[in-house]
């Protein structure tokens, strides 16, 4: 329940405009208590624990018309949590005979590693007309650990497999799962909603106006997310495909800044697509969020200044 952190790390500016850096720290989230279907010690799991490695370089070029920001990172988990399925253990099965020959736990892995780029910047076009977006890759393999994967794989053949077990008045049962009763491999697959690219670019022009009129800013915004996994087995079927969003807006301040007019459009194309969503749910249900319908609006601010 207790945990002590740190971070170090150092700055150098070889001029002015650019600052090089670099960081290492490490994170640690607290475990917690397994469900009531365990049935032995150990009955709660360990923290989650992460170091993470950091480089990168900040500076403003062109005469400061451009500010860009390029970092590297290297995340190293020394345990992270993952739940997995497995058959009972023949002393598992004797304390609660009656539950089936099957179990689940939460489990702290090691050797989960994420790696990744980033950068972000700004462009000052014209004294009207700027560009700013970011761009993001990220590499993510999950630790080796070896798990039951209970389920129908799409486009792969599969049976049913028979599990006999004795309840504790000695009858025998029989429990059914879709696939096989040896553990799959989940090492080195990429970490679930975690998609390899993400980007977004922003648009804006002031327009010229006379200072009595206020200010009007028009801006067009491009976001873009790669394909993304729902869980930990990566099956393709159940994928989320990449989405790239387009927004619109307009904003007009007045010249003592006491009134701000917006006015917008989300999702200019109306595309559809999955924020995330889950293939299955313990009845056997999948559910989802999807991304917002277009919407045009507008709002109104009054502020008292």
């Amino acid at each position: 329940w207790s945990k002590t952190t740190w971070n170090v790390g150092f700055e150098y500016r070889p001029i002015d405009t650019t600052m090089i850096y670099g960081r290492i720290s490490t994170g640690h989230r607290a475990g917690g208590f397994l469900g009531y279907g365990t049935s032995q010690a150990p009955f709660s799991y360990d923290g989650e624990e992460m170091t993470n490695y950091e480089t990168g370089v900040k500076g403003l070029y062109f005469d400061g018309r451009v500010q860009l920001a390029t970092s590297v990172f290297y995340q190293d988990f020394d345990k992270y949590w993952v739940y997995t399925s497995r058959l009972k253990t023949q002393a598992e099965q004797q304390i609660d005979p009656n539950s089936g020959p099957l179990t689940g736990e939460v489990t702290s892995i090691t050797g989960t590693k994420i790696y990744g780029v980033e950068v972000e910047g700004a462009w000052r076009i014209t004294d009207s007309l700027s560009l700013r977006g970011f761009y993001n890759y990220l590499h993510t393999s999950v630790g080796d650990f070896p798990a039951l994967y209970q389920y129908e794989i799409p486009g792969q053949a599969g049976n049913w497999v028979a599990l006999p077990w004795t309840n504790s008045a000695g009858v025998a049962q029989t429990s059914w799962i879709f696939g096989s009763p040896d553990p799959v491999q989940f090492g080195g697959k990429q970490l679930p909603n975690q998609p390899t690219h993400k980007g977004s670019l922003t648009l804006a022009y002031d327009v010229p106006m006379p200072a009595d009129m206020g200010r009007l800013e028009v801006l067009t915004i491009a976001d873009y997310r790669g394909k993304k996994y729902v869980e930990l087995l990566n099956v393709e079927s159940y994928a989320v495909d990449p989405y790239t969003r387009w927004d619109m807006r307009v904003n007009w301040t007045s010249p003592t800044s006491t009134w701000l007019v917006t006015g917008y459009v989300q999702n200019l194309l109306n595309q559809a697509a999955l924020h995330l969503w889950s293939p299955r749910e313990g009845t056997g249900s999948p559910w989802g969020t999807i991304v917002e319908p277009r919407e045009i609006g507008i709002s109104v601010t009054w502020q008292n200044l």
